[in-house]
């Protein structure tokens, strides 16, 4: 079964446009001060509906295409696609407004989710034998070193950002592929 390059562009650009639709209605939002997450708090951010309406969208799409495509051809990257999507669901669902109260289960989701994004990349570079794919992993995990060292940048939406964005060409290659 092949699967749609309409589907796969819908998937990619849900996320990306709430992202920028969020980040318009949030008066004072700064990829370079906050996490996208800030664009989902239910009680701070005026567009946390549409934030965390997309992160749903996605992870259902995601969800899709992990059990319907991708386990056919390789169980192993069809399951982390799945817990990525699941996690990605968690962090809509547990958005920032479950904090300190709740023992931290907004950054747990979140972190999770970023694992399980590069963990996919990782066994994707390994399967696949894709030297880009390593080192986007090897590029994700030093942005966040950097980012909890050094407070490089002082937010997280960046790191947030290049992670999904290095995980994409790995997802695509994929969907796309025969």
């Amino acid at each position: 079964m092949r699967i749609s390059y309409l589907f796969v562009i819908i998937t990619i650009t849900t996320p990306f446009l709430a992202i920028a639709i969020s980040a318009s209605m949030y008066p004072g939002f700064s990829p370079c001060k906050n996490a996208l997450s800030d664009l989902g708090h239910a009680t701070r951010s005026p567009s946390a509906p549409i934030f965390n309406l997309g992160l749903t969208i996605t992870s259902f799409l995601l969800i899709i295409q992990a059990v319907a495509y991708l386990w056919e051809k390789d169980h192993a990257l069809s399951g982390t696609l799945l817990s990525a999507a699941f996690f990605l669901q968690l962090v809509a669902v547990y958005d920032e407004v479950y904090g300190v109260r709740f023992d931290h289960l907004h950054f747990l989701v979140s972190a999770l989710f970023f694992i399980a994004i590069i963990t996919f990349l990782l066994l994707y570079a390994v399967k696949r034998k894709r030297v880009w794919a390593a080192i986007a992993v090897v590029t994700a995990i030093a942005v966040w070193a950097l980012h909890f060292a050094a407070r490089v940048p002082p937010g997280a939406a960046i790191p947030e950002l290049l992670s999904v964005l290095l995980f994409l060409p790995a997802y695509v290659e994929l969907m796309l592929s025969g």
